[in-house]
């Protein structure tokens, strides 16, 4: 608890990581629809309990002033399982897809990928399907690049057979969406291999923003 009052007298931001890919992709179904450039979403947020929810206000919003030591003491208590992160499904997940011996091209798949993402963040089906928006967001990796970078990572994991899941890569994994929207980021030297691997010719290359520790991040402050 120490800690977190220590860290709340920080000027500190969040990032709802959950809802990034929602917001992309609603971004992007609204360009696509309008035959117009796509607009980079704001994922930040004022308080902590703000980026917990997938969708939607937290339901502590209603107190005005709770802190983040009350925020995180009231999920401890109320939603623990909140904390454990979904690791299994990730690992069953990863599993399951190894288990192809043809997957399809990365391109390809994004099509499908989308058809399971759109119901599952209450979006609709644009104009002109599915597949056209799936081709249109990946050739140009600045359009959703929490989530194209997110589904690239995942399937340099996916192709690394030796590399098994553990519980602490959920936090790295998690945060991976994160990258194009801050100016710098630690992760693990493995997390952060595939993302160098999966950013490698894009624009906006989001391994320039990654850090090994936060030493190296305050030394650049």
């Amino acid at each position: 608890m120490r800690r977190l009052i220590d860290l709340e007298s920080l000027p500190t931001a969040y990032l709802v990581d959950g809802q990034i890919a929602r917001r992309e992709l609603l971004s992007a179904i609204q360009a696509f629809g309008d035959r117009r450039e796509y607009v980079p979403v704001d994922p930040y947020v004022d308080r902590f309990d703000a980026a917990i929810p997938l969708s939607g206000p937290a339901p502590t919003a209603i107190y005005l002033h709770h802190s983040l030591p009350e925020t995180v003491l009231t999920i401890w208590q109320e939603a623990p399982e909140l904390f454990r992160g979904p690791i299994e499904q990730l690992r069953a997940l990863i599993e399951a897809d190894r288990k192809f011996s043809r997957p399809p091209g990365l391109a390809i798949h994004f099509r499908e990928k989308l058809r399971r993402d759109l119901p599952l963040y209450g979006l609709s089906e644009p104009p002109g399907g599915v597949d056209a928006l799936a081709d249109w967001i990946y050739e140009c990796p600045d359009r959703c690049p929490g989530t194209r970078l997110n589904y690239e990572v995942y399937h340099h994991l996916r192709r690394n057979v030796g590399d098994q899941p553990e519980a602490s890569d959920f936090g790295d994994f998690a945060h991976v969406r994160c990258t194009p929207y801050v100016d710098l980021m630690t992760l693990d030297r493995r997390m952060a291999d595939y993302v160098r691997r999966s950013g490698q010719g894009w624009r906006n290359d989001p391994a320039r923003r990654l850090r090994h520790d936060l030493s190296a991040i305050l030394q650049e402050l």
